[in-house]
């Protein structure tokens, strides 16, 4: 199960952080307006909504985004048991 997100401290920047989705937002330097923009960008909709479809047809999207963006390595593991 995925971590919930919560705002951390970078020191290197002197500034909070917080990582939604794998993109790693700067929140500032104070902790009240930092916990604001945290509040703030959490209750954001996501941008791209999963789009309905069958499983046949979800497995290919799948499938494409994982040749796209993962190691040939991972895709032909994917596609071995996907194919079983």
């Amino acid at each position: 199960m995925a971590r919930r997100p919560k705002p951390w401290w970078r020191a290197q920047c002197n500034q909070y952080y917080v990582t939604i989705n794998g993109v790693q937002h700067p929140l500032g330097p104070e902790k009240k307006e930092a916990e604001r923009r945290f509040h703030e960008l959490m209750s954001k909709a996501p941008e791209e909504p999963i789009a309905p479809g069958t499983v046949a047809e979800v497995v290919e999207h799948f499938m494409d985004w994982t040749q796209l963006h993962r190691a040939p390595r991972t895709y032909d593991w994917y596609k071995e048991r996907i194919d079983r």
